[in-house]
């Protein structure tokens, strides 16, 4: 009986660690363009603590939907200062900023975030730890929050290029502190092969087979491909290798005084050539202004994404030019109009 009760004790446990581990979600993502995607209603976080002088901010990406209505969010941090922010994932347009203090050994705060239609949205845990000490959070969603398909979760992602380090290349820390430089890697030494005897042993018979006649220079050669090729070298064969190879005849350069020297074209013969071909294979298009009475049967239609339509005929136009996302309209009266480009839906001329 005993036994049977420290068996269900222990698939009680694991199934609680099976249910924490899926809680805290699949990974900690800092790349904006691939969020860890939140596929339960409650997410963990670690942010480890940087060395001493390094004051840059670790960035958490999750991503999940939220259908129309009121999203609840619940915060608890500890030993963490930053903001927590969430934005739409089409427009990144920004719906809520949190900020969060490390004074308090727990900090625990909230926010309601309003959805006038389905969106896909982003959030991000951008701070650090202001001390030794890992910073933690804990995020809780409810209302219209929707998570996303535990299959998004479970696909591989895509692993970093690792650079590989050469010898003599410095090794920095996180501030960028040169504390030494790569060491030449150690010579490995090569385990020795004994040969065969076999292999070893020289074919008398087949030196024996070179006449004296022909120099030590001959028989030394033959000695040397028979250890080699460890085979029987015949008689023909020594032979042939000292036959004499071909001589190829060399070309013959005649130099006559009939033909004048050739000069060199000058650099800017050359820039003259280059210019003509460039002015033969592009010709030159004239384009030649509107006049108002055509101008006026053209108009700029700028679509806003909340059902607005602006339409201005082009003849009441002087200018218009987008510059740091803001759409800047000039008339010919001298007013100016000014737009956001996460405002516009399509700006068209018609």
């Amino acid at each position: 009986m005993c036994n049977i009760r420290i068996k269900l004790f222990s698939y009680v446990a694991c199934a609680a660690a099976i249910t924490v581990l899926c809680a805290v979600g699949f990974g900690q993502s800092t790349n904006q363009a691939n969020p860890t995607p939140v596929i339960s209603n409650e997410i963990n976080g670690i942010i480890p603590a940087r060395a001493i002088g390094d004051s840059r901010l670790t960035n958490h990406f999750y991503a999940f939907n939220g259908d129309q209505g009121d999203v609840f969010i619940n915060i608890v941090t500890e030993n963490l200062d930053g903001d927590i922010d969430i934005f739409t994932s089409d427009s990144l347009q920004a719906l809520t900023k949190i900020t969060v203090f490390s004074d308090n050994a727990n900090s625990e705060t909230g926010r309601i975030v309003y959805l006038r239609k389905p969106e896909k949205l982003l959030l991000r845990v951008q701070g650090r730890s202001p001390n030794d000490e890992n910073a933690t959070y804990r995020i809780k969603f409810a209302g219209s929050f929707q998570p996303l398909p535990r299959s998004l979760a479970e696909e591989v992602p895509l692993k970093p290029e690792v650079r590989v380090e050469r010898p003599g290349d410095p090794i920095v820390n996180s501030v960028g502190t040169i504390i030494g430089v790569v060491p030449n890697p150690e010579p490995v030494p090569v385990p020795e092969v004994e040969q065969p005897a076999e292999k070893a042993k020289v074919n008398e018979k087949t030196i024996n087979l070179i006449s004296s006649d022909e120099g030590e220079k001959l028989e030394s050669s033959a000695r040397i491909e028979i250890r080699r090729e460890s085979r029987t070298v015949d008689k023909d064969e020594v032979i042939e290798t000292n036959k004499e190879k071909p001589t190829v005849a060399k070309p013959v350069l005649i130099i006559t005084d009939d033909i004048e020297p050739v000069e060199a074209p000058t650099t800017e013969e050359k820039a003259a050539v280059e210019e003509k071909k460039e002015e033969a294979s592009s010709p030159k298009t004239v384009v030649e202004p509107m006049s108002p009475e055509q101008l006026g049967k053209i108009q700029l239609v700028v679509s806003f994404k909340d059902g607005r339509v602006l339409k201005q005929a082009m003849n009441t136009v002087f200018s218009f030019n987008v510059n740091q996302g803001i759409l800047t309209i000039v008339s010919n009266d001298g007013k100016t109009a000014r737009f956001s480009l996460l405002e516009i839906e399509k700006i068209s001329i018609e």
